[in-house]
């Protein structure tokens, strides 16, 4: 019903009545989102370490542990090349050897022998 009542009034204005009253609720309008938003920047400004020397010494960088041992791999690239390269390339020559056997098994019988 407050829309209805509000309808009514709007109808008994002129129209430079109603530009007029438009121009000043914008206005009052964006003037509130102004200081809404000075509000906001100012309280999100302010938030952070409460003053006072801790704020203002550097944080301690982490420590490891007494009996740390750094990780040490089995093996180094360089021995993984040496010991295990030549038969991981002998078993994949193997392998695709047999790979494109079989595609030309199944290229001379055609499509219809993988059904």
């Amino acid at each position: 019903m407050a829309s209805g009542c509000r309808l009514v009034f709007y109808e008994l204005k002129t129209t430079s009545e109603l530009a007029k009253l438009h121009k000043e609720g914008v206005q009052s309008m964006s003037r509130k989102i102004i200081v809404r938003f000075a509000a906001l920047f100012f309280v999100l400004s302010n938030i952070g370490p409460a003053g006072g020397e801790e704020s203002a010494s550097a944080p301690t960088p982490p420590k490891r542990p007494a009996d740390f041992k750094p990780f040490q791999f089995e093996y180094t690239t360089e021995q993984l090349k040496e010991e295990f390269s030549d038969a991981q390339m002998k078993r994949a020559a193997a392998e695709l050897q047999q790979i494109q056997a079989t595609d030309l098994q199944v290229m001379r019988r055609g499509p219809s022998s993988l059904l």
